[in-house]
């Protein structure tokens, strides 16, 4: 949908916030410079709910440029005098702390992020069952916390 898996991991997040019926205003947050936030901007649209996307300056400008026209607010983030760590994820855990929804395929920011990825694996599993195959191992890269 947006090009990367990671749409369907917040495809699941999205469903929590409907069934728990969190008020469509509420904000959403990532910190992302590339596929995640574009991920995020084309569900938090088809939702209707309003994201905050944490950049760092580095970030490509064909990310940049898309994000705003999904409707998604882009926040620069420049390293603070004296910070320690990511200048994007301690924006995004300022806004969080805030009352913003973590809306990231980082499932150690937003535990509900994990069902979208185990509906990928159901699916990996029935298309090579479907296909006759019976593989006795699954190899999946699962760097940046999303699988």
């Amino acid at each position: 949908m947006s090009g990367t898996h990671k749409a369907r991991h917040l495809f699941g997040l999205a469903l929590h916030l409907a069934v728990d019926e969190v008020p469509a205003d509420t904000p959403l947050a990532i910190s992302s410079c590339g596929n995640a936030a574009l991920a995020a901007a084309v569900v938090a649209r088809a939702c209707g709910r309003p994201l905050a996307v944490h950049v760092p300056p580095w970030a490509e400008s064909v990310v940049r440029d898309r994000l705003p026209r999904l409707g998604a607010e882009v926040r620069t983030c420049e390293r603070r005098a004296g910070e320690e760590g990511d200048p994007c994820i301690l924006r995004f855990r300022e806004l969080v702390a805030d009352g913003a929804v973590p809306f990231t395929v980082q499932g150690t920011e937003a535990p509900w992020t994990l069902d979208g990825g185990r509906t990928l694996g159901f699916e990996l599993i029935t298309g090579l069952s479907d296909r006759g195959a019976q593989p006795t191992r699954l190899v999946v890269q699962v760097g940046g916390a999303t699988l």
